[in-house]
This record gives structure tokens, C-alpha cells and sequence, in this order.
């Protein structure tokens, strides 16, 4: 995914447990269902297609064009206005980037203990990035709140398996 620089991004922008994450993907890719999703589960959108992002120092901040305010598309279902369907609560005005969720078609069968996450740079920042595929046999919209959470908490364990792996195989003389 190539570096995010501009005052806008293609993607469906939501506050998921106080954090903004960012869905990115090709058209049909399931932004909109994964969004939806989300909404029905308690979170708020910000902003659906073209979301507004900037940086303050090592933060992105995104928004929503007022154009767009309160409204997402969905192929099968057209325009929704999310806070006549939802309520106001599910409408948040701005929020950081905390996570890009990019999703794809098929996500390799052998991730590694990283899984599938990476960087993407966002107005200057490093954002982290996990790939999905929405036909996973988990839901997607699980995906994102463990996702979410993990880093929120500092919960991503793969440095720590290593490390405890390495400390193993030196303490058994396998190096």
C-alpha cells in the first residue's frame, strides 16, 4: 500500500474502543459490510470514502468532509444515514489513526508469529497495518476489536515468544 501524504484517504474511517482505525482495500473489498458490522456492534463511524486526515506531530488526526457527514455506501444497500439509522452515538466528528486494517482477498496461509501485520507511513507517521481477509473463519469485525485491543494494551506477543524461544535453545545448548 503506497504512503498516505494527502488531505484525504480512500477508506471507511471508524472509532472502535476509542480508537480510529482506518479500512482500506479495493472497491468490493468489504469496507462497507465490515463497517457496518462495527456499527452494529457499538462503535461509530467518522467518516465513509474519502476520509480527511492530517498530522499533528506524531499523531494522525482524521475527519470527515462535510459532504459526507453521517452518510455510508454500501453496494447492496446504497446510501445510509448512519446517525437516523443508529442514533448520534454512532457518529464521532474526529478521530486519531491508530490502525489501518487493509483488506484483501486472501491473506497467506503461513503468516509467521508476526501474523499479518506491517507499517504504512500516514501524513509522516507510522501507522501500524493488519491485512485481512474478510472471508476469514473468524468475523472480521473480531479481527478488528482484538486488533484494536492488542495494541492498546501492548499485547502483540511475537518479540516475546521469540525471545523466550532463543532463551530455551541457550539454555539447552542449542544454539
Amino acid at each position: 500500500m503506497p504512503t498516505i501524504h494527502g488531505a484525504s484517504s480512500h477508506g471507511v474511517l471508524m472509532r472502535v474502543d476509542g480508537s480510529g482505525v482506518l479500512l482500506t482495500g479495493r472497491a468490493g473489498s468489504g469496507k462497507s459490510s465490515l463497517a457496518l458490522a462495527l456499527l452494529a456492534r457499538g462503535h461509530a463511524l467518522v467518516a465513509d470514502d474519502a476520509p480527511e486526515l492530517c498530522a499533528d506531530g506524531d499523531i494522525v488526526h482524521g475527519r470527515c468532509p462535510p459532504m459526507l457527514q453521517d452518510l455510508l455506501h454500501s453496494r447492496s444497500l446504497g446510501v445510509i444515514n448512519i446517525r437516523r439509522l443508529h442514533g448520534g452515538a454512532a457518529i464521532c466528528e474526529t478521530t486519531t489513526v491508530d490502525l489501518i486494517v487493509e483488506l484483501c482477498s486472501a491473506v497467506a496461509a503461513t503468516a509467521g508469529l508476526d501474523g499479518q501485520w506491517r507499517e504504512q507511513t500516514v501524513c509522516g507517521v507510522k501507522i501500524p497495518v493488519l491485512k485481512l481477509a474478510p472471508n476469514h473463519h473468524l468475523e472480521p469485525a473480531t479481527h478488528v476489536e482484538t486488533a484494536v485491543r492488542v495494541l492498546q494494551r501492548g499485547a502483540r506477543a511475537d518479540d516475546t515468544l521469540r525471545s523466550r524461544q532463543a532463551q530455551a535453545m541457550e539454555a539447552s545448548g542449542c544454539n
